[in-house]
């Protein structure tokens, strides 16, 4: 995981984008992140990370982790039931293709089993720092680093190691690492880290 420790400080202002294919569109996902989210925000909520009209993760003016995702038929939301501090926090959603399961600190904070599936956006970027014009939230204030996508949900056991493993705290602005992860067998994976340029 090179590029860790250099967390990308936002501040309302700029974001990443990483273009669409469909390796970031899995069936079955685990998006995680390091967030050292700032409070108070404007607009009472702010995003860590969105993929187009799909979904967005981030957090409230309160300090609750919250992920929204759309299906065919309306929108699924998850909040967590912990308070955070601006202290840095590893945050994370999973999806088996039935369930989904928010994170924080390698904790389970709320899931919901889907009664239909989650409709991802072919073609729309997956934003790092704030969320698509489809979503309310604002950009994103603090820092982020250490961004992944597996292309299955890691089990809560896997969610507790990844938490434990904090990367060092600096004040470096630079672009967080995307690390995505193909769980192509069971005994085998591959990952590609894309260093990444932020847009203002």
């Amino acid at each position: 995981r090179a590029g860790r420790g250099l967390a990308f400080t936002i501040n309302g202002a700029g974001h990443v984008e990483v273009a669409d294919e469909a390796s970031l569109r899995p069936a079955a996902f685990t998006i995680g992140a390091w967030a050292a989210p700032e409070f108070p925000v404007p607009g009472g909520v702010h995003a860590l990370l969105s993929q187009g009209g799909a979904y967005w993760l981030g957090f409230t003016d309160g300090g609750r982790l919250v992920f929204i995702a759309r299906q065919s038929t309306g929108t699924v939301s998850l909040e967590g039931r912990t308070t955070v501090s601006s202290d840095n926090h590893h945050v994370a959603v999973t999806h088996d293709g039935t369930t989904v399961r928010l994170f924080l600190d390698g904790e389970e904070q709320d899931s919901i089993v889907l009664a239909e599936p989650l409709v991802l956006e072919p073609g729309a970027p997956l934003i790092i720092g704030d969320a698509s014009s489809a979503w309310p939230p604002s950009a994103f204030h603090g820092q982020i680093d250490d961004v992944t996508l597996h292309s299955r949900a890691l089990t809560s056991i896997e969610m507790r190691q990844v938490s434990g493993d904090a990367p060092a705290a600096c004040l470096v602005n630079e672009p967080p690492t995307l690390t995505f992860v193909s769980d192509q067998s069971s005994n085998s994976s591959a990952a590609v880290a894309l260093h990444l340029g932020a847009s203002d």
